[in-house]
């Protein structure tokens, strides 16, 4: 694992091991560039990927680790989320 990278960020994104700079080659939903926790991009491999992305397709929305904040809550936030309000 990457210096960068650190253990919670690879159980949440299930890090496939591309250290390129480009992250080319990046599994399905993994955040771009791959070794940056806040990073908005996301990858989107195939172009049957893209259209089903456009389409709203849960196989693709569901494996989306990372986006634009105005379409995808942070990771970070939705963990905290999710821990104060199951026991509420």
């Amino acid at each position: 694992m990457p210096q960068s990278q650190t253990a919670l960020d690879c159980a949440h994104d299930g890090y496939n091991g591309d250290t390129s700079p480009s992250g080319l080659g990046a599994s399905l939903g993994y955040r771009l560039p791959v070794n940056l926790p806040h990073a908005i991009s996301v990858s989107l491999p195939t172009w049957e990927d893209n259209l089903d992305y456009v389409n709203g397709k849960p196989r693709v929305l569901s494996k989306m680790k990372s986006g634009y904040p105005r379409f995808k809550v942070h990771y970070l936030i939705e963990q905290v989320s999710i821990r104060y309000t199951v026991g509420s």
